[in-house]
């Protein structure tokens, strides 16, 4: 059975440093500093987004 855990994400674009607030399931714990591959910052399109901060809510 998998343990799904609850987390809030803030990711930061490489290229204009936007950031944004996530709240996500997931089944392992998020590695800080990492590419955040499932989106693209919405603001200049081009940049990769990476996890600058994690909690775990539940």
């Amino acid at each position: 059975m998998s343990n799904i855990m609850i987390y809030q994400l803030k990711l930061e674009c490489n290229n204009c440093s936007k950031h944004y607030n996530l709240k996500l399931p997931v089944d392992e714990e998020p590695e800080l500093y990492q590419e955040y591959k499932d989106w693209k910052c919405n603001e200049c399109k081009s940049g990769e987004l990476t996890i600058i901060y994690k909690k775990r809510i539940e």
